[in-house]
């Protein structure tokens, strides 16, 4: 399954990248510890910051019917079903 910018129906992450909230964004993430993995927000803080991005797919985990659940459940949140 492949996530991007467009693939919810909010325009929340696109908002958050603008030159208008980046910085704050980018503190605020740090200070909860959460980590900013989406492949075109990684690119754009990067191009952002003037460094090279060094986006990296994660390694596909060992499939568990935890995993699973985790995965539904990520789908669910990312695409905003209801």
């Amino acid at each position: 399954m492949v996530y991007s910018k467009t693939t919810s129906t909010t325009t929340l992450r696109k908002h958050l990248c603008s030159a208008a909230h980046i910085d704050r964004w980018i503190a605020e993430c740090k200070r909860l510890g959460i980590q900013i993995t989406a492949k075109e927000a990684v690119e754009t803080i990067a191009a952002y910051q003037g460094v090279t991005s060094n986006y990296q797919t994660s390694p596909r985990p060992q499939f568990t019917q935890e995993c699973f659940v985790d995965a539904i459940a990520e789908f669910i949140v990312t695409t905003d079903q209801v």
